[in-house]
């Protein structure tokens, strides 16, 4: 089997390689251009000349941490890409980031249980130009308080950034003046925070809210400080949000509130609930396609997403109550006349009687439906087209990086053998000589780590987490 690949050429070797890497790369398991190199020494030799493969660098372990400079130097000059995982370390040794050549990173994503663990590890590197960095995820489990020691995160990167995903303080962040994509997981701020968040962000296309509250800055008490005019983002045509709480929690206007999206041309809304001047009373002459998700009618503004009139493509997921959504106008006119698609991952038990009330007055719809629920539709006739759909519905809010993420339970990872003296990834490619330096504090056997460094006595790495 490897002989076979071997006689492939190496050009094409390391492209289906960079490829595998692309997609396994931050596994939980050992990097993949490791297992590559481990099978033979034809291969070995060929990765070692191939720096595209070294540019993803993954810190997960502490063996992660002594071998990265390898990953560094075998890459060369191509542009880095850096994964940092705080699950079982708090801090970032100061000799790594040191040894990492930032100018060259070009896509971050750290990840841990704490914020505040996050932002000092970036505010430790943002000391440093980072002129290719474009895409970044700040992965934090807990939102920590930043009290009032804010200062501008990734400042190093506002022109080249053009993608953030996070959980964190929103007035941590530099302004971004290209960036296009934002991701922001419980935003927690106020009325001022968030609009210099959006002026901030000018090319800022899609905006995705994701666990959205209504509460305001928890350190504020200034109502002046809260409310404010209207403020636009122009460039916006994609936004997401999904609400946790189904009515409004305070007398206060919640955040989107104030923005205007006059070109807003996709809207995706998660979550049963009212509106409170969220999208009421604006205008979306632009928007083309409505996606509701998790939604419960009547408990949602039935009247709102019937206002929408312009849209051509309805993606509706586990929404009950269709038959309140689409009951026909009093006067007889179609209800969003310039519809073509409709997408359906309902309910099994809920109805599709709906259905009628719908196609009845337009000349052609194309219907999207599951195929496990086919015979719950009539079959195609001269009204409508239909397709059956085998994937999972999809949109701008996927399963839940940030609440999800599970404590890595890295006991049973053999990232240490990937250094050792067999395949020698270190300094001498010939001689197989190098054994690698135990941690002093770092018992294998019992995964117990001592740390000298606060008050608890040791943290448990084995099968108790």
């Amino acid at each position: 089997m490897i002989m076979s690949i071997l006689s492939l050429p190496g050009e094409l070797l390391v492209e289906i390689f960079s490829t595998v890497i692309e997609d396994l790369g931050d596994a939980p398991a050992e990097p993949v251009v490791l297992i590559l190199a481990s099978l033979c020494k034809s291969l070995r030799e060929l990765l070692l000349a191939s720096p595209t493969v070294w540019r993803r660098i993954r810190v997960r372990t502490f063996a992660d941490l002594r071998g990265a400079h390898l990953f560094i130097e075998r890459s060369k000059a191509c542009p880095l890409e850096l994964s940092v995982h705080f699950d079982i370390f708090d801090h970032i040794p100061h000799e790594f980031i040191q040894a990492l050549d930032l100018p060259r990173l070009c896509k971050l994503s750290v990840s841990g249980p704490f914020s505040n663990d996050i932002a000092r590890f970036v505010q430790a590197i943002s000391d440093t130009p980072t002129p290719l960095l474009r895409d970044v995820s700040l992965l934090a489990r807990t939102q920590s308080n930043c009290g009032n020691a804010h200062v501008p995160l990734l400042s190093g990167a506002s022109d080249a950034l053009r993608t953030l995903t996070m959980r964190g303080c929103v007035r941590c962040l530099a302004p971004f003046p290209h960036l296009t994509r934002l991701n922001i997981s419980n935003l927690l701020c106020n009325y001022a925070d968030f609009r210099d968040l959006i002026n901030g962000s000018p090319s800022l296309t899609t905006l995705i809210l994701g666990n959205l509250l209504d509460h305001l800055d928890p350190d504020s008490d200034n109502e002046a400080a809260v409310a404010g005019p209207m403020f636009e983002a122009s460039a916006l045509k994609y936004l997401a949000v999904g609400f946790l709480n189904t009515y409004l929690v305070s007398g206060d206007r919640p955040l989107l509130g104030f923005l205007s999206m006059p070109n807003l041309e996709y809207l995706e809304v998660v979550g049963s609930r009212a509106d409170y001047g969220e999208f009421s009373g604006k205008s979306f002459p632009a928007l083309r396609t409505l996606c509701l998700r998790d939604l419960d009618f009547p408990t949602c503004d039935v009247a709102l997403y019937r206002s929408f009139s312009n849209i051509t493509r309805l993606e509706l997921s586990n929404v009950q109550g269709m038959e309140l959504l689409t009951v026909p106008e009093e006067k007889g006119a179609p209800l969003w006349p310039d519809l073509q698609d409709l997408v359906c991952w309902l309910p099994d038990e809920e109805s599709c009687s709906w259905l009628d009330g719908l196609l009845a007055s337009r000349a052609r719809l194309t219907l999207h439906v599951p195929l496990k629920r086919k015979n719950n539709f009539p079959p195609a006739g001269g009204r409508y087209d239909i397709r059956f759909l085998s994937d999972q519905p999809s949109g701008l809010i996927g399963p839940e990086d940030f609440a999800s993420m599970e404590w890595e339970d890295d006991d049973s990872s053999n990232s240490e053998d990937f250094f050792s003296d067999e395949i020698d990834l270190f300094e001498n490619d010939e001689s197989f000589d190098y054994e690698p330096e135990p941690d002093e504090d770092f018992d294998e056997e019992e995964a117990y780590y001592e740390d000298e460094d606060d008050d608890w006595d040791g943290v448990w790495f084995g099968d108790g987490i």
